[in-house]
């Protein structure tokens, strides 16, 4: 999906993979409680990147005038490389 995506003006690729595989090929019970679904932990550091890049596009949003924050989020798609389930 990534290779698609690349190169399009409106779209940004984001690495929501914050380490959860260790040298040793491990993962941390922290981060997946049953080895297969994310703790909240692991949802705090998997989408802390998308926090970090929603705030950005809000804070260039308000540098613009006659721009609303919903205007630039719509200017931005985010696709992350997972997605959560319940």
């Amino acid at each position: 999906m990534g290779e698609r995506l690349r190169g399009q003006s409106r779209t940004q690729l984001l690495n929501c993979d914050p380490g959860f595989v260790q040298p040793d090929g491990t993962i941390g019970h922290h981060d997946l409680y049953d080895y297969l679904h994310l703790t909240q932990r692991g949802y705090e550091r998997a989408f802390e990147p998308v926090a970090e890049l929603l705030q950005q596009v809000v804070a260039e949003a308000e540098e613009h005038e006659g721009q609303t924050a919903g205007e630039a989020a719509a200017a931005t798609s985010i696709a992350p490389s997972f997605a959560r389930t319940t």
